[in-house]
């Protein structure tokens, strides 16, 4: 594991060169391989997410430590927000892609219900947001070294020029859910999700935080 002492790290805009490093750090985040059936179909989750959260984005920043990216964040302002049409065809169709294999549809199922889940305490908590926390996460070789702060740092303080009062995150217990509230994020939902991922039946915590400014 990194040290502390020993990082040299940079932070800079997201370039579509760090797409790989990033599909990794998702797969190794949300552990894919582990419910996945065969490799490419974890891969193509990676990019699924990826470019999902692609076409919400109007500020990304990465972490980057001895040429590889590490660390990555991503936020939608609603005051910015415009129509990727070029990234959503790419996200239609990668979608398509996983679908079209039976581990895929299997897996895709799974990930429904996290979407209506999401869905339901946002509409449930009854109030409105300037922003979202799209997608944040750090490489395990790096965590606890201040790269997760300084990110969301910068993103928090492009929110705050832009005049937002609350942003809102997702998150479950398979995340480091503790660092929002570190940061004085406050939940306002929890529900339970019941998964069986290639069998195994376990109940997920679905968190929504939100941070006020």
């Amino acid at each position: 594991m990194m040290k502390q002492k020993k990082l040299n790290v940079t932070y800079r805009d997201l370039e579509k060169k760090d797409y790989p490093y990033i599909e990794k750090i998702i797969r190794d985040t949300w552990n894919y391989d582990s419910i996945c059936d065969k490799p490419s179909t974890a891969k193509q989750m990676a990019k699924v997410y990826l470019r999902g959260c692609l076409t919400q984005k109007t500020f990304a920043r990465v972490a980057v430590c001895r040429d590889r990216v590490v660390g990555i964040i991503i936020g939608q302002y609603n005051g910015d927000r415009k129509m990727n049409v070029g990234m959503h065809i790419k996200s239609f169709f990668s979608g398509l892609r996983l679908m079209l294999s039976g581990d895929g549809r299997k897996v895709g199922r799974q990930f429904r219900g996290f979407d209506k889940t999401d869905k339901e305490m946002l509409e449930g908590c009854g109030k409105k947001f300037d922003g979202e926390v799209v997608f944040f996460a750090v490489s395990k070789a790096v965590r606890g070294c201040g790269v997760g702060k300084e990110l969301w740092g910068q993103l928090r303080g492009y929110f705050r020029a832009k005049g937002a009062e609350s942003v809102y995150v997702y998150t479950d217990n398979t995340c480091n859910y503790k660092f929002y509230e570190s940061q004085e994020f406050e939940r306002l939902d929890c529900r339970e999700l019941l998964v069986s991922p290639r069998g195994q039946r376990f109940r997920l915590e679905m968190y929504l935080y939100e941070y006020n400014f």
